[in-house]
């Protein structure tokens, strides 16, 4: 895939040299497990992970503008998020778990949430499976912080929460050993 979009092939085969032969480890608090072989997949964390996340989401999107054109998109790198009518994105997920399988691209289905503006459709995909589970139709999305919602009701669980940890951080800030005017600058630069 990277060498098709022009990727440098020493680059390339580097990568794959490197993550073929390395042994990982996974961590757990302070206990580290034995090392073992990666099959696939880059590193988490690693900057070239984003080309092909970056790559697969453009390529499904393109699949998505051919089939289904009326169906909105949006991604945050490999979280991607469709907006469309029930029986568009019904297809359009069986098109997202078919297109991850053949690339690859481990996708966790019991991840997938569905925002519903229509009570009737929320019912209707309540009574359906995706993908062998039952869907989530949650009131509300953090998405990289940012409450996403279809409810008329104002929902603010997830700005109440960044406050009290803002809260939270301050008071450990005011009751930390610290001269008064550290304590002030510290306030000021957490909250």
């Amino acid at each position: 895939m990277m060498l098709h979009i022009g990727a440098p092939a020493h680059l390339v085969n580097l990568t794959h040299q490197l993550y073929t032969n390395m042994q990982r480890v996974m961590k757990r608090g302070k206990t580290l497990s034995r090392p073992f072989h990666a099959h696939n997949g880059y590193g988490l964390g690693d900057v070239l992970s984003l080309l092909p996340a970056l790559l697969l989401v453009s390529w499904q999107f393109k699949v998505i503008d051919v089939t289904h054109p009326n169906v909105q998109k949006g991604a945050y790198v490999d979280d991607r998020n469709y907006r469309g009518t029930l029986d568009d994105l019904s297809e359009v997920d069986k098109i997202v778990y078919d297109f991850d399988h053949l690339a690859m691209h481990c996708t966790l289905d019991s991840k997938t949430e569905f925002l519903m503006t229509s009570d009737a459709d929320k019912r209707k995909l309540l009574k359906s499976f995706t993908n062998g589970l039952v869907p989530k139709c949650p009131k509300y999305i953090e998405l990289v912080g940012h409450t996403v919602t279809t409810s008329t009701r104002k929902v603010s669980a997830v700005s109440n929460k960044r406050f009290d940890k803002a809260i939270q951080g301050a008071s450990d800030i005011l009751t930390a050993p610290l001269q008064p005017l550290k304590k002030l600058v510290a306030v000021i630069a957490k909250t």
